[in-house]
């Protein structure tokens, strides 16, 4: 196997399971979407149905931990497919200009610019969920 072929499989890696990680999340957002729904059209109704509103909280945290721990595990494949990437990146920093080793330039760039990581800001929604879930399923047992 050349370099080239290893290249190509590692960029294929490495595209897989990028497009996975956004889709897993596009498919979260629509699961939690579709539970917050039914979760406010059972708050406002008039029936009692607290049992059922304690079961969609508590499947939105646990749906919500299940797509972290995907995403983590996803998160760790890329991660290792970035760093192999770099590798062979290093190995051509002298022969072609290192403004174009894409992967060595992101890393570099996240640590100064510390912005928000496509990591981060998922964390940050799967809390913001898990938040709202934890409110509704309090607001279930004391109203209820």
């Amino acid at each position: 196997m050349e370099e080239k072929d290893f290249m190509d499989t590692l960029w294929k890696y490495f595209e897989l399971h990028a497009n996975q990680r956004m889709q897993m999340m596009n498919f979260y957002i629509v699961i939690v979407s579709l539970f917050l729904t039914a979760l406010v059209a059972m708050f406002c109704s008039d029936k009692d149905v607290k049992i059922y509103e304690s079961v969609v909280c508590v499947s939105i945290i646990f749906f919500s931990w299940i797509f972290m721990m995907y995403d983590k595990r996803t998160r760790n494949m890329i991660k290792n497919c970035e760093d192999a990437i770099k590798v062979i990146e290093k190995k051509y920093m002298e022969k072609f200009d290192p403004d174009i080793m894409i992967f060595t330039q992101e890393a570099l760039w996240a640590k100064v610019n510390k912005e928000m990581t496509y990591t981060k800001i998922m964390y940050l929604e799967f809390a913001f969920v898990i938040v709202i879930a934890f409110i509704g399923l309090i607001a279930t047992l004391i109203c209820g």
